[in-house]
């Protein structure tokens, strides 16, 4: 009897590692849990955006959690491919995958006036990033703006007529005109308050044979080598090299332009967002509202930009990219010149 009661009394007793194997169970259901909870936590694509200096990130804006998301889809992806992603290539996939989403509500709204002659249009100041991928989704050529870019101050364009043969000058001289012009150029800047240091001076030189009326403007190079890249270039805009008539310098160029920090809606100074946006072409220099495609660069897109739609990424950021509302979209529209169609989201 005695020792049948102790072994009913052991019976409810657990072992020690019957114990840790009960709570380690506990703790691991916990942990999964909050796991599942932070891998489906959602990416704001502003932040995205700003990240690639695509905007001016809030000043008062509460702690970012992009940082976190960005380290677990990148920990994520290498565990499946074996491969590291930097965090601004998976900003870029997420908003290239954001922006899929929204090129599928554009094309239920316009599926019978998306055609080659289509034009992309926004009604609201917006990334041309964000545009740019839009269009090249949509198959579109040409996207503008409906408001004007951020103001600036427009940079002067400077010019001195040297009139000089290329023989008879040296590129000391050169340089010793330009310092003079360039100064002339940035005090009118730099009475508006503008730093010396946010200016960047291009210059160039208006070029052509002694003889002639067609004209080059050449980047300032060594002489030798500007007189073979200047005959180069001339054969092949003009078709011809005229025998027996020397180059002629008419005139040093030079224009002031502002190199500052990346305003909202202009094309950020990031080497992934200038890949992409190498494939188009500003129509307004002035404004930066119009632009066209120039055609993909087909080894671009298959090699340095390829991760954007790499379908094991595109799984991950699922779990991360919420889809756009579509009201969202109601500042987009397209028109089609042929049809003289011109129809906006929110009407249909």
């Amino acid at each position: 009897m005695l020792f049948a009661k102790r072994d009913m009394t052991n019976q409810g007793e657990k072992t020690l590692s019957q114990r840790f194997t009960k709570r380690f169970t506990r703790y691991l259901s916990s942990q999964s849990t909050d796991a599942a909870a932070s891998d489906n936590q959602l990416i704001d694509i502003r932040e995205c955006y700003e990240l690639l200096g695509e905007a001016e990130a809030s000043k008062t804006k509460q702690p970012s959690e992009l940082p976190h998301i960005i380290h677990r889809i990148v920990t994520a992806y290498e565990k499946r491919t074996g491969h590291w992603l930097e965090a601004e290539q998976v900003a870029l996939a997420a908003i290239h995958y954001d922006i899929e989403q929204q090129a599928d509500i554009l094309r239920k709204h316009f599926k019978q006036t998306l055609t080659n002659s289509t034009e992309l249009y926004c009604s609201s100041n917006t990334s041309y990033l964000r545009l740019a991928l839009l269009a090249e989704i949509l198959n579109i050529k040409h996207f503008s703006l409906g408001k004007p870019a951020p103001d600036s101050a427009t940079p002067p364009s400077c010019e001195r007529k040297l009139n000089v043969l290329l023989d008879d000058i040296s590129m000391s001289e050169i340089e010793e005109s330009g310092r003079k012009l360039r100064e002339h150029c940035t005090q009118s800047l730099m009475k508006k308050g503008i730093s010396p240091d946010a200016l960047q001076a291009c210059w160039h030189l208006r070029m052509r044979y002694s003889d002639t009326e067609h004209s080059l403007l050449m980047k300032c190079m060594p002489i030798d080598m500007m007189r073979d890249v200047f005959k180069t270039q001339y054969k092949k805009k003009y078709g011809y090299i005229p025998q027996d008539q020397s180059i002629l310098i008419d005139s040093l160029e030079i224009e002031v332009k502002l190199n500052e920090p990346c305003k909202p809606g202009m094309p950020a100074e990031n080497h992934h967002v200038q890949q992409i946006m190498s494939q188009w072409d500003s129509c307004n220099c002035q404004t930066n509202q119009s632009w066209r495609y120039l055609g993909a660069d087909v080894s671009l897109i298959n090699t340095k930009l390829s991760f954007m739609t790499c379908p094991v990424l595109k799984e991950i950021l699922a779990n991360h990219v919420a889809r756009p509302a579509d009201l969202a979209m109601s500042n987009f529209f397209v028109r089609n010149f042929k049809k003289e169609v011109d129809e906006a989201a929110a009407d249909n």
